[in-house]
Formats: structure tokens, C-alpha cells, sequence
């Protein structure tokens, strides 16, 4: 049964001491054994001690073979995935999002046990399921619907990313050994963000893949050049290791309508913008602070850096950014 706590990278063995009691302790009582990583925290002569005093053995991975820890590596491809699908620009919420992952994790059935983590610690399932007449009821605020669906879908979607994550070693080994695609102009293929830099805090939670973009030219049958869009100001002709194809997106929420045409402001045609993801100051433009932008019917691929003076008409949304993110760049201290 996972417990997924959020900390950070500078915790120390008696900061993990606490949340040991408070999140492991307090649920199942003490462990027998702890299976971890080599990190300083697990190795220190402070949770050395503990561990004796508690009765608890500790067994480490090796650092070049995890696989010895393998059901946690598996438990922390299912929380990447799904982090890395809705967590915002910033990364800000990660924490915030915990909890729907622990539940959808606990209660989806596992392949070696075909049990769920929930009914083989407490001989039931937990409710999750919504009525949908409660839901379709007139007098229901339209934000509860949707957040009540969201939670649903989401809980749907960490289920099926478990799926995948259990068959992931299978699909490993026919990775490495089935030919590589062949795309031809005019498909659609997604670009690995492996060594492309990134404005974003973590890469850890960042997207690992670029796109899709559409191939423009077929080089060899191991290269293609891809049509990218101007904001990428690096080569664009790649190996074919670097592509996979495009398939429709089912993630929820992420399924894009058409892009909508431009809105008429004042005689003027501008599109919508739907987000202000970040800031930054670029002192080469007369008008140095730029924003990132989300616009209303386009993907994450058509976000750009749009000049402040461009964004008269979302000061509303700039606000939001500052107050939720103080520290990032801005025309007056927040």
C-alpha cells in the first residue's frame, strides 16, 4: 500500500524521522524491514540508531541496480506520469495533487496480487463513485459538477497509467528490439525533450516529450526534419530514436477542440488568452518584461512569450500569476 508524503531534496534524517511517525507510523504500526535508496538521509548514523532501537532492519537497492527496489520504481513511474500530466507551468501544485494519486493507486488492482492495495490491508473498497443524478441536478454550482468530474477522471486515469506502468518492462525489451518506425512527410510524431533546455523548475516533472510536430522532410531512413515553431531556435533534423509517433491524446482535459478564430477588442483582432503561466525580463526588447501564454483553443505547443504591452486585456490573469508566484519577474513589486 503506497503513501505518497510531498517533502523536499535538502531533508534530513530526523525531518524524516517526523514524517515517518506521523504518515507510517500512526497508519500501520512498525515495520519489520524498510527497503530504501542509498541517500544520506537512510544512511545516517541518526536513522542507523533509530532503526535499532525500533527493531527495524534496513535493506538498501544498489545504485546501479534499482530493479532490487523494484515495485517502488514502479510506484514512482505511475506518480511521474501523472504529475507530469497536471502539474501547472510552475510546478507549484505538485503537493496539492498527492492525494487523488495515493487513493487511485491504492485502489486499483495490482497484477501480482489481483487485489487492490485498499481490500488486501482492509478487506473492503472504499466508495469512490459519484451519483450521476446528484451530479446532472439543476441546483448543483457548475464548479462542484466539474470539480466532482475531474476527480472522477482523474482517479480513472491514474488507474490506467498503473496499467501501463505494470506492463512496462515487457515493453522494454521489445523496444530495443523491433525496427525503428518510418514516418512519412506529413505525419505527425512526438520529439523526446532529452537535452532541450527548458524554462520550467523540475525536469523531473517537466514533459519528457516535445509536440507533436509534423515532419516536413524524409533525410534517411534514421533522420527527419521536423516542422517546428519559431520560439525553437534549435536544429531541426533528428534521429529517429528521438521520435515517436503521434496518437490522439485521451489524457482528460487535454482533448483540444479546434482553435477558435481571433476576438474582436476594440476594432481589433486578438486572441483569447485562457492562462499567464510565467514571467521574465529579457533587457534586448525596449519593453523588457515578457509573459508566457496560454491561449483559449490552442495546446500547450502553441504557448508563447507575448511583451506585457501585448497584454493589456489580461491584466486580470497577470494578477493571478504575481499572487500566486510573488517572486517571479513583474512591472511592481507584488
Amino acid at each position: 500500500m503506497a503513501t505518497f508524503v510531498p517533502t523536499t531534496n535538502t531533508l534530513d534524517a530526523p525531518e524524516l524521522a517526523k514524517l515517518f511517525l506521523r504518515h507510517v507510523y500512526s497508519k500501520h504500526g512498525l515495520p519489520t524491514s524498510i527497503m530504501s535508496d542509498r541517500g544520506s538521509e537512510f544512511t545516517s548514523h541518526f536513522w542507523h540508531s533509530l532503526s535499532a532501537l525500533l527493531g527495524i532492519e534496513n535493506h538498501f537497492s544498489s545504485a546501479y541496480h534499482p530493479q532490487s527496489d523494484g515495485q517502488t520504481e514502479r510506484v514512482n513511474q505511475v506518480l511521474e506520469q501523472y504529475l507530469r500530466g497536471y502539474s501547472n507551468h510552475l510546478q507549484t501544485n505538485w503537493s496539492d495533487l498527492l492525494p487523488l494519486a495515493e487513493f487511485s493507486y491504492n485502489n486499483a488492482e495490482h497484477a501480482s496480487t489481483q487485489l487492490t492495495p485498499f481490500f488486501t490491508n482492509y478487506g473492503y473498497h472504499p466508495r469512490f463513485s459519484f451519483d450521476n443524478n446528484d451530479l446532472a441536478s439543476p441546483a448543483l454550482f457548475p464548479a462542484t459538477r466539474s470539480y466532482a468530474d475531474q476527480l472522477e477522471q482523474l482517479h480513472e486515469y491514474v488507474r490506467g497509467e498503473l496499467d501501463k506502468a505494470n506492463s512496462q518492462l515487457a515493453g522494454q525489451f521489445d523496444k530495443h528490439h523491433l525496427p525503428s518506425p518510418q514516418f512519412q512527410p506529413g505525419d505527425r510524431v512526438w520529439l523526446s525533450a532529452d537535452n532541450i533546455c527548458s524554462l520550467r523548475p523540475t525536469k523531473k516533472l517537466d514533459y519528457h516529450r516535445l509536440g507533436p510536430f509534423p515532419i516536413s522532410e524524409v533525410i534517411s531512413s534514421h533522420a527527419y526534419r521536423l516542422q517546428l515553431p519559431p520560439s525553437m531556435k534549435i536544429h531541426n533534423v533528428f534521429h529517429v530514436d528521438r521520435l515517436e509517433p503521434y496518437v490522439a491524446n485521451t489524457i482528460p482535459h487535454r482533448v483540444q477542440p479546434p482553435p477558435p478564430p481571433p476576438v474582436e477588442i476594440e476594432s481589433d483582432m486578438e486572441y483569447e488568452v485562457k492562462q499567464i503561466l510565467d514571467s521574465k525580463v529579457d533587457h534586448r526588447y525596449r519593453d523588457p518584461l515578457f509573459y508566457l501564454v496560454r491561449w483559449v483553443g490552442y495546446g500547450p505547443d502553441h504557448n508563447s512569450w507575448e511583451p506585457a504591452s501585448n497584454l493589456i486585456h489580461a491584466s486580470d490573469l497577470i494578477a493571478e500569476l504575481h499572487t500566486a508566484n510573488p517572486t517571479r519577474p513583474s512591472l511592481t513589486p507584488c
